[in-house]
């Protein structure tokens, strides 16, 4: 098809739904990656909850930081569960039809773009969630107003936030610097390092999926990024951020022993 000329509307009305190839192309492995997802996500689940339980009960831990913490929790547990549960039910059921829009959107000016293009031949997805890039790939007009849009997102939801957020560590470890202990430095700078890198692995993945050129697109290794940033982060954030602290370990060991 031309992408100058509009499709015709008889074949725009057809498409009412996507489907999700998420990991169609590896059917030997569908209960395996069910399983290990599963166990992702009840590890996710489980380990933010109990942070969030133990800095709501902990008489100890209720200052300022914990409480960003349980609410920081809260919101990993959300984060996962509109993605995590979808590919769950794919890889359990191979029923992998996506409405067109159904639910509300975070960002509607993108959603509203996007969603307002004309969509005609293939309507596979070729990832496991309702990904922009892949989603805009399936448009059968020129797209290059929509990639600029999704490029300035990118820009002011991701680069913006990771670049104060590194200039913040940069402050603390010019802090941790004055400190008069060799020993406590040590631990100062493990402990930034620690959440240095969680940081770095999931704005770094999230930025290279969205803005990497066009032309270097592979849907296969943008489906390996999107893991890191959708589910990864959200696992290993609980023991970087709360699970080595030691006020956390005693508030946990208290309700243990209960």
């Amino acid at each position: 098809m031309n992408y100058h000329d509009k499709p015709p509307e008889e074949n725009l009305t057809e498409f009412i739904e996507f489907v999700l190839l998420g990991f169609a192309d590896l059917p030997h492995l569908q209960w395996y990656l069910f399983g290990l997802f599963l166990t992702i996500y009840i590890i996710i689940l489980m380990s933010n909850g109990t942070i969030f339980l133990i800095t709501k009960l902990d008489p100890a831990l209720q200052s300022p930081m914990y409480f960003f913490l349980a609410n920081f929790s809260f919101l990993e547990m959300c984060y996962v569960s509109v993605t995590l549960p979808r590919m769950l039910m794919d890889l359990g059921t191979q029923r992998r039809r996506i409405p067109l829009v159904p639910g509300l959107p975070l960002i509607q000016g993108v959603t509203y773009q996007i969603f307002s293009l004309p969509f005609c031949g293939s309507k596979e997805i070729n990832h496991f969630f309702c990904e922009i890039p892949p989603l805009v790939k399936l448009a059968c007009v020129h797209t290059f107003i929509n990639d600029m849009l999704l490029y300035l997102v990118a820009v002011l939801f991701g680069i913006v936030p990771f670049l104060l957020i590194l200039g913040s560590y940069s402050k603390i470890i010019s802090t941790i610097l004055k400190l008069p202990s060799a020993a406590s430095r040590s631990k100062a700078f493990s402990t930034c390092s620690s959440h240095v890198m969680v940081v770095v692995l999931f704005f770094g993945s999230a930025i290279i999926a969205y803005l990497r050129p066009k032309s270097s697109h592979s849907e296969e290794t943008g489906k390996v990024l999107s893991l890191f940033y959708t589910i990864l982060t959200p696992m290993f954030n609980p023991i970087i951020y709360s699970l080595r602290n030691k006020d956390v370990i005693m508030a946990l060991r208290k309700l243990l022993y209960k």
